[in-house]
């Protein structure tokens, strides 16, 4: 146990020193809000949850029927090449119009110094930024002030809107054909990428409902927030929408709220994405069953036996591995002899390697069963 926490400590050390993603962070997606969430939020982490089964359960059944058809296809399965260079070219052609497709899905969800990500809290430095462009912003760019307030859309945010809109859309669609493809493509981080898109858009909603809320008078106090302050935070609900997707395609629960919280490296909002998992659980397996993976295994017919899954047959083993005693050897074909004698086994102890070459010259076997005695 003690060389294992003492190679932990080695690697934790090495990770801080080499600073592989270039933001002094050891997690990939770090995040540092600083606001908190409050409980009538959960309501929107709920639908996140929802809405990542749903497209978790629509991303497994298009990319199985792809997967499909690519198997059965001569065109396809006898030249991989031609898929990947029209898949290429398609989301080359497409995403070069969208600044939210053209970068890549992790630089797209990570935090940068020199432009606002999904996972980004919006401050007074990005007012240049689309994303951040709201009407009643406070500051300017002469005069920058910690207490700013969003909420009403600007031109560039309504922009930003559609264009994540859309990204989400072709992303979805670019991810069916991708997983599976005869190129390395992953499915954790496009995965994410739709989710954070989700949430952003959902984020960026909220705080328009927040603040339409705060305008009304006797309102009620769970709409209440910190005059100056920001009510919502788009970025968190990013960070609990990309778990809602990946978990609506992947099914995971446990590891998943794990995963997400050595990426992000945040504690606090573990409740959030514990609501938006499970929510995506329930919704995902109530549409279909099986998760992505699983689905791919009963695909390629690999030889798995899920506990969740029954297998109602009546066979026993010692049926299939010898005649049934009703059956007269009389009416055994004289090619199918060799089933109606004792398995053919080999001892644990007692049997030399002539007994072995005997075996193997008397049966057409591949594999034995080692046992204790016969």
């Amino acid at each position: 146990m003690w060389r294992s926490f003492f190679c932990a400590l080695v690697a934790g050390i090495i990770l801080r020193i080499v600073n592989p993603f270039g933001s002094d962070q050891t997690s990939l997606f770090h995040v540092d809000y600083m606001m908190k969430w409050t409980f009538v939020e959960l309501i929107p982490f709920a639908g996140l949850g929802l809405f990542g089964g749903i497209l978790g359960s629509l991303f497994i059944f298009g990319n199985i029927r792809w997967s499909r058809f690519r198997k059965t296809s001569k065109t396809l399965g006898g030249n991989p090449i031609y898929e990947v260079i029209v898949v290429t070219f398609l989301t080359a052609a497409i995403s070069y119009f969208n600044p939210y497709m053209r970068k890549s899905a992790s630089s797209m969800i990570k935090q940068k110094k020199d432009s606002l990500q999904l996972f980004d809290r919006c401050g007074p430095e990005d007012y240049m930024l689309n994303l951040c462009d709201y009407q009643n912003k406070t500051f300017t760019s002469n005069k920058v002030d910690d207490n700013y307030h969003t909420g009403v859309f600007g031109s560039g945010v309504q922009s930003a809107f559609w264009q994540l809109i859309m990204a989400l859309i072709f992303k979805f669609i670019f991810t069916i054909f991708t997983f599976g493809i005869k190129v390395p493509c992953g499915l954790f981080v496009p995965s994410i990428a739709m989710g954070a898109i989700a949430g952003r858009l959902v984020g960026m909603s909220m705080e328009g409902i927040f603040q339409s809320f705060q305008t009304q008078g006797g309102h009620s106090s769970y709409w209440s927030c910190q005059i100056g302050k920001d009510c919502v935070m788009p970025g968190l609900y990013a960070m609990v929408g990309a778990a809602a997707v990946l978990g609506g395609v992947t099914r995971m629960t446990v590891s998943l709220v794990v995963i997400m919280f050595e990426l992000t490296g945040s504690l606090e909002f573990i409740v959030p994405t514990m609501v938006a998992t499970m929510f995506s659980k329930w919704i995902g397996d109530a549409i279909c069953k099986t998760g992505i993976y699983d689905a791919h295994i009963e695909l390629n017919g690999y030889p798995f036996l899920d506990n969740k899954e029954e297998y109602p047959y009546s066979t026993i083993a010692i049926q299939v591995m010898r005649p049934s005693p009703a059956v007269a050897p009389s009416s055994i074909a004289p090619e199918n002899q060799q089933e109606r004698n004792d398995l053919a086994v080999i001892v644990q102890d007692g049997m030399s390697v002539g007994d072995i070459e005997q075996l193997l010259r008397e049966t057409n076997f591949n594999g034995f069963p080692v046992v204790v005695s016969t």
